[in-house]
């Protein structure tokens, strides 16, 4: 499954091998590729609306994780990666729509960088079971 799942049921500091510290640096510092669970977090200018999306994320993440130190509720960080669908339309730069559409056009279909990336896709319905469970 395309998901990382971190349960912190111990205090945060004794869990920071399984959750990401989060240091802000420079876009242009980052050059390491593939990215780490480890390394820090890369955001880039808020001039740039891309980046509000990752910004509310590790928000979200820091506002359980203190719930968590202060009401001593244990909460469950998860991080969906490419989770696709049926309903899914590529409005966002989904990479599988917008595969699909191009080959059902007959077009040229993006490769970006020299296509010997590889990506892993979940299907929503495994997703959800996966999160009740």
């Amino acid at each position: 499954m395309s998901t990382a799942r971190n349960t912190f049921s111990k205090p945060p500091q004794e869990n920071v091998n399984s959750f990401s510290r989060l240091h802000l640096r420079s876009l242009r510092q980052s050059t390491q590729v593939p990215f780490r669970e480890e390394a820090d977090l890369v955001l880039g200018p808020t001039t740039k609306g891309r980046w509000s999306y990752a910004a509310s994320k590790a928000l979200d993440e820091f506002l359980a994780l203190s719930y968590w130190k202060e009401k001593k509720v244990p909460v469950i960080v998860v991080r969906l990666f490419n989770t696709v669908g049926p309903r899914q339309t590529g409005r966002y730069g989904m990479v599988l729509p917008n595969f699909v559409r191009q080959a059902l056009d007959n077009t040229p279909i993006s490769v970006y960088g020299d296509g010997k990336q590889s990506r892993c896709f979940c299907d929503v319905r495994d997703t959800t079971q996966a999160l009740i469970n």
